[in-house]
């Protein structure tokens, strides 16, 4: 085998025609990343052709050197409150934390989620390095569609298939020649077989809202039936776990939405609070009627810590484990983007989380609203 040559410096000569090549701005157009540098506190000072494809901006724009990567892709935190890096949520965010990597020179890989100024959210992986003087040079990836896709799928296999797995095994059980356990297990399997459909139409209806294709049937749906497929909806976890909820809705009283999107985005409220509590204890699922609009709270579990409370409705984001984190989010975007409704938390709850949903109630004059929304902007 042939040697490389090398310069009387120790590099290889062929590392010359490399150079001679072209500069490094003028390399990185060639590359499908998007990359980009930025200054000391995380300014973009410019970006290749990739850069502003993804972010949607011009030269101009990105080498104004006065904005923030937030700004740049749309984080709703970012034009709201102090800006990018002036909200709570902001201390936590993964390019917050990679541009003080590289501030401290220190080359460093984070991924990190961002809710949009236009709805929804958006994942990415940005890789730093520094620069001489402060800031440093980044690549940013677009992850969205590979997490949500492989979110999709570990909802799917892990709780169609645990329904799956019940009904089986409850077949297996029909030969008893017994008529009254025929029956029961005959229902129970009527029961998982609902669950696993609600599951499926729970993940396509996300799936659909996310691409701005799910139109709502709206109807007066009364409360009492909105509780109704919420409870049933959690009600296999809450026997399993022994978890008592218990349901306080005022009757005779309707909202106007789709009772089966507005059921399965509550009851994925309901269902997180179970998850989140022990053996034992309670949920409680309650209604009253606000100004025009009808208010459903959830109140059950640990109370969230501020770190959990700024990020709970981020897509994929879960103190479950990886592939989970799509009830929050998902009762957020199906009530606010598709039913004219608002999910939020309610902070100040002592000892157990409170997640609020409003939708509005029937007959009341469009735009009637209790300020739900405020409270959902001050409290997460």
């Amino acid at each position: 085998m042939g040697t490389e040559t090398e310069t009387a410096d120790g590099v290889p000569a062929s590392y010359g025609e490399w150079a001679a090549a072209g500069s490094a701005a003028e390399w990185a157009e060639l590359v499908s990343d998007a990359l980009f540098v930025f200054g000391p506190g995380g300014n973009v000072r410019g970006g290749n052709a990739a850069f502003l494809r993804l972010t949607r901006c011009t030269a101009a724009e990105a080498g104004g050197r006065g904005r923030s990567l937030g700004v740049f892709l749309g984080c709703l935190h970012a034009v709201s409150g102090g800006g990018c890096g002036g909200a709570p949520a902001c201390l936590h965010c993964g390019w917050w934390r990679a541009a003080a990597s590289a501030d401290r020179g220190e080359r460093a890989v984070f991924q990190f989620r961002l809710p949009l100024r236009a709805g929804g959210a958006s994942e990415y992986e940005v890789r730093v390095a520094p620069c001489g003087g402060g800031g440093g040079r980044g690549c940013l990836c677009d992850r969205a569609a590979a997490k949500r896709l492989r979110v999709l799928e570990r909802a799917l296999y892990h709780d169609a298939l645990n329904q799956f797995a019940g009904v089986r095994n409850l077949l297996d059980l029909l030969d008893t020649g017994d008529p009254a356990q025929v029956a029961e297990y005959a229902g129970l399997i009527r029961e998982s077989a609902a669950q696993m459909s609600d599951e499926i139409v729970w993940l396509r209806a996300i799936r659909d809202a996310e691409g701005g294709g799910l139109a709502p049937r709206l109807r007066e749906v009364p409360v009492a039936e909105v509780a109704a497929r919420a409870v049933g909806r959690a009600r296999a976890a809450a026997e399993a776990r022994q978890v008592a909820v218990a349901v306080a809705v005022a009757e005779g009283v309707s909202v106007r939405t789709d009772c089966e999107l507005a059921g399965l985005s509550l009851g994925s409220l309901v269902l997180n609070a179970v998850e989140a509590s022990r053996r034992g204890e309670r949920v409680a699922l309650t209604f009253a009627s606000e100004g025009g609009r009808g208010v459903f709270r959830v109140e059950g579990g640990a109370a969230l810590t501020p770190e959990v409370a700024c990020q709970v409705f981020q897509r994929s984001f879960s103190t479950k484990g990886e592939g989970r984190g799509m009830g929050a989010y998902g009762a957020r975007l199906l009530v606010e983007g598709v039913l004219a409704g608002t999910v939020w938390h309610a902070a100040g709850a002592p000892a157990a989380a409170r997640f609020c949903l409003s939708l509005p109630l029937a007959g009341a004059e469009p735009g009637a609203d209790d300020g739900a929304g405020a409270r959902r902007c001050e409290n997460g």
